[in-house]
Formats: structure tokens, C-alpha cells, sequence
């Protein structure tokens, strides 16, 4: 469940959305940054995220509403635009399709933009990472988030941290790469490991 950050016009922000968008308007202006450096077009740059993010939202948002309407949902569709919750793994799916349709379509150089891209997707991470409200193992550290009768691990602030520390890395090095495609071997290879990390104390 998420929390409500703020109110705005009468419309609840929810914390995960909130910090998404942040990663998100943060990590396209890193992209865009990095691919001018690379030597690509930075409105090609742009235009794959704002592509990207909308069919993130557009199938995130028809798969949730399906959830929950299934095939009644064509007989009133308006109840699409009726809130904002989505299913993050359904608009993730559609957006790698589309992202990895786009990429080979409009790059004429693709393992370069993507390593543009690698420092971008880590810091969306640890940004969305910390408005989650997804916690973990049950403990007894002293820092462990008090959800009525249970402590409980904080992951969304481990992964929040580790993902910073893998954008760190790949920001330190990126003017290092040897060839087209060294950063998101790194990235993959990273966060896969922090992944593994992180499975210890999720729930």
C-alpha cells in the first residue's frame, strides 16, 4: 500500500509516484547529457524517454484496471482515467518491448545509447526505491521501520542506497568505457548482484 504524500488540486500524490517521476525527469536530463557527450542526438534521446514513460503509464494503467474489471472494463472505459494506480510489472513489460523496439529503430549506435542510458536507470531505481513502503524481514536492529507489532526491515532505503552506490560507480567511470556496451554490462552485472543482496532481507 502506498502512502499519500500530498494532495494536489484534489488529487492524492502518492510517495512511489511521486519519487518516480522525480527519477524519471532527473534521469532523462542525465541521458540526454551523456548521449550529446557520446556523439547522439539528444531530442532522439528525449523523445525514447517520453515515449517509454508513457507506455510504462498507458499499459501499467489498462493492465491494473483490467485486474479489477476484467473485460467489463470495454463496457465503461472510462474508469481508466478515473485514478493513477498502475501495475508496475505489466507497464515495465510493455515498456522494454516498446523501449527495445524504439532503441534499434531510431539509434543507429544502440549499445551507446544504452550506455547513456545505464547511470540514468540506477538513479531512477534508488529514487523510486525510496518512496516504496515495501518492507522487509522481520528484526530486531535498531533501525528497523515499526509496523504496529512487527520491526521490520527497511529495504526500500537498502535498495534506495545500493542503487546510489551503483550509479555512483557508473557515473565515476563513464568517461573510461573501452566499447559501445561496457556500462550496461556493468549495470546488468551490478544490480544483479544487488539484487542477491537485497533477497536476504525481503520478505
Amino acid at each position: 500500500m502506498e502512502n499519500v504524500l500530498f494532495i494536489f488540486a484534489g488529487i492524492p500524490v502518492y510517495s512511489y509516484g511521486f519519487m518516480l517521476g522525480l527519477g524519471l525527469i532527473f534521469g532523462s536530463l542525465l541521458a540526454c547529457r551523456e548521449g550529446r557527450r557520446r556523439g547522439l542526438d539528444q531530442n532522439l534521446v528525449f523523445n525514447w524517454f517520453v515515449q517509454v514513460t508513457v507506455v510504462f503509464l498507458v499499459v501499467g494503467r489498462v493492465a491494473f484496471v483490467f485486474s479489477l474489471h476484467r473485460w467489463r472494463m470495454f463496457t465503461y472505459p472510462w474508469v481508466l482515467l478515473t485514478g493513477f494506480q498502475v501495475d508496475e510489472v505489466a507497464g515495465i513489460i510493455g515498456a522494454v518491448i516498446y523501449g527495445t523496439y524504439l532503441l534499434f529503430h531510431s539509434f543507429p549506435r544502440p549499445m551507446a545509447f544504452l550506455d547513456s542510458l545505464a547511470p540514468s536507470v540506477a538513479l531512477i531505481q534508488s529514487l523510486a526505491n525510496l518512496g516504496s513502503n515495501v518492507f522487509g524481514r522481520q528484526t530486531n536492529v535498531p533501525w528497523a521501520v515499526r509496523l504496529g507489532y512487527f520491526t521490520l526491515h527497511p529495504t526500500p532505503l537498502y535498495a534506495a542506497i545500493v542503487y546510489y552506490l551503483i550509479f555512483a560507480v557508473l557515473w565515476r567511470f563513464r568517461r573510461q568505457t573501452r566499447f559501445d556496451g561496457q556500462l550496461i554490462i556493468g549495470f546488468v552485472t551490478l544490480s544483479s548482484a544487488s539484487q542477491w543482496f537485497l533477497l536476504r532481507y525481503r520478505e
